[in-house]
C-alpha cells in the first residue's frame, strides 16, 4: 500500500473519491523522479549535457508540482464551499431546535426553576438585611440556610451592635467628660497663674515700695546726721568763739588789776569777772569733749 493510501485510509476517505483519483497519478510520477532526480549528478564543468538534463528534469517536476497545488486548490476550494454550505444549514436548523428545545427543558424542569427562582430571591432578600447589620454575607450559605438559623443570627448580630453601640457610646461620654475636666482643668490653671503673677507682682511693688522708702528714710536719715554734725560743727566754732573771746578779756582783766596796783572796787569787779570766766572756759571744755 502506497503511503498516499495510508493517509486515505487513516483519515476515513473513500478510496474511489476524486480526491484520490486525482492525486494518486501525482504520487506515480512524484515517486518515480524522487528516485531519478538522484542519479542527476554533475562533477566536472564540461558535463553540459548533465546539466541540460537536469534542467529539463527540474522543469518538469515544477509543471507537475504546480499541477498538483492547482488541483489541491480546486479540490479544497469545493470543500471549502461545502464545508460553509453545511454549517450555515446546520446554524439553521440549529435555531429552530435550540429555542424549542429549551423551553421543553424548562417545562422540565419546573419546579427546580421555580425553586432555584425562590433561592436567588431568599438570597437577595437575606443578603439585605445582613449588610444593614453590617455583616459579611460571604461568610454564610443564606441560599440553604434554615430560617430558625438565620433568624437566631439576625438577633444575635442585633443584641451584638446594640451592646457595642453602648460601648461606643459609653466610651464617647468618658472622652467627653476627660475633654471637659482637662479643659476645666486648664481654665483653673490658667486662672491660678493669672492670680499668682499678680500676687507676685503685688510683691514685688511693695518690695520695691518698701525698698524705696527705705532709701529715702535713709536719705533722711543720712541727711539728719548730717545736719546735726553741722549744727555741731556750727556749734562748737560758736564756743570756741566764745572761748577765745572770754580767754581775751581773762587776759585783759588781769591786765588791768596789774596795772592798778592793788585791789579797790575795780579791781574786785575784775576778780568776779575773772572769776565767771574762769568756770565758763571750764564749762565750755566739758561741752567740746
Amino acid at each position: 500500500m502506497s503511503k498516499l493510501m495510508e493517509i486515505v485510509v487513516k483519515e476515513g476517505l473513500d478510496e474511489t473519491s476524486d480526491i484520490v483519483r486525482e492525486f494518486m497519478g501525482c504520487e506515480v510520477v512524484a515517486q518515480e523522479w524522487a528516485t531519478k532526480a538522484m542519479t542527476i549528478v554533475v562533477t566536472d564543468e564540461a558535463q553540459t549535457e548533465v546539466m541540460a538534463k537536469a534542467r529539463r528534469a527540474r522543469l518538469f517536476l515544477k509543471d507537475e508540482r504546480v499541477k498538483m497545488e492547482k488541483v489541491r486548490k480546486e479540490l479544497k476550494a469545493d470543500i471549502v464551499k461545502q464545508g460553509r454550505a453545511i454549517d450555515g444549514i446546520a446554524r439553521h436548523l440549529k435555531s429552530l431546535i435550540e429555542p424549542a428545545e429549551k423551553h421543553l427543558l424548562e417545562q422540565e424542569n419546573f419546579i427546580k426553576i421555580r425553586e432555584a427562582q425562590r433561592l436567588d430571591d431568599l438570597h437577595l432578600e437575606r443578603s439585605a438585611i445582613l449588610l444593614k447589620l453590617g455583616v459579611d454575607i460571604h461568610l454564610y450559605d443564606l441560599r440553604e440556610m434554615a430560617v430558625d438559623t438565620f433568624d437566631s443570627l439576625v438577633k444575635s448580630t442585633k443584641e451584638s451592635n446594640r451592646l457595642k453601640q453602648e460601648e461606643a457610646e459609653r466610651l464617647k461620654a468618658e472622652r467627653v467628660a476627660e475633654n471637659k475636666a482637662a479643659a476645666e482643668e486648664a481654665e483653673r490653671a490658667k486662672l491660678e497663674n493669672i492670680r499668682l503673677k499678680e500676687e507676685a507682682k503685688v510683691r514685688d511693688d511693695e518690695l520695691a515700695k518698701a525698698q524705696q522708702e527705705k532709701a529715702e528714710s535713709d536719705r533722711r536719715a543720712d541727711n539728719a546726721e548730717e545736719s546735726k554734725a553741722q549744727a555741731a560743727t556750727e556749734q562748737k566754732e560758736a564756743i570756741l568763739s566764745v572761748s577765745e573771746q572770754l580767754l581775751i578779756a581773762r587776759r585783759a582783766i588781769t591786765n588791768i588789776s596789774q596795772s592798778t596796783g592793788g585791789p579797790n572796787h575795780a579791781c574786785d569787779y575784775c576778780m568776779d569777772v575773772d572769776s565767771i570766766a574762769n568756770k565758763a572756759i571750764v564749762q565750755i571744755g566739758g561741752w567740746l569733749e
